[in-house]
């Protein structure tokens, strides 16, 4: 028997990982391999918690960006009385208020972004956010920040 090639060895790697998110489900539609989907469950909460730690490290140097501008931004809560499905941890909401240019809209455009309890540190020079959210969806937000990118001016 020969040596096995990387080739070889990552199509091994990828049927295995195939079976273990592909497991057959019992009668109720459950999976029946608990500990293989524990270990899937515990990788993707991973995975996911370092890309929100790098997004949160971003958005803390935007929103002191942003507060060095002079643009209105803060914490504020999720109201969990209102919202009581919301995981707790989640609750608190970075707000930036990018200024009306070239008369793009309403005199400001609100972008926010939720933020883990644990992750909070990153914030500590942000005062409290004194409005409320203006109902935007993640689509406008992301939509007025690539606007904003594209039309503001230095000076």
């Amino acid at each position: 028997m020969g040596a096995v090639s990387a080739k070889e060895r990552t199509a091994r790697l990828i049927n295995k990982l195939r079976a273990a998110v592909f497991l057959e489900q019992d009668g109720q539609g459950r999976l029946t391999d608990a500990l293989t989907r524990d270990l899937i469950q515990k990788e993707i909460e991973e995975y996911g918690n370092e890309a929100f730690k790098e997004r949160d490290m971003v958005l803390a140097g935007m929103a002191k960006m942003a507060q060095l501008l002079g643009y209105k931004c803060g914490l504020g809560l999720h109201d969990l009385e209102k919202d009581p499905t919301w995981d707790p941890q989640w609750r608190y909401i970075v707000f930036i208020e990018l200024p009306n240019i070239n008369d793009m809209g309403p005199a400001v455009q609100q972008i926010s972004w939720h933020i883990h309890d644990s992750e909070l540190h990153m914030f500590s020079f942000l005062g409290e956010y004194d409005a409320t959210w203006d109902g935007h969806t993640t689509e406008q937000k992301y939509a007025r920040l690539i606007w904003y990118t594209k039309n503001a001016e230095v000076g």
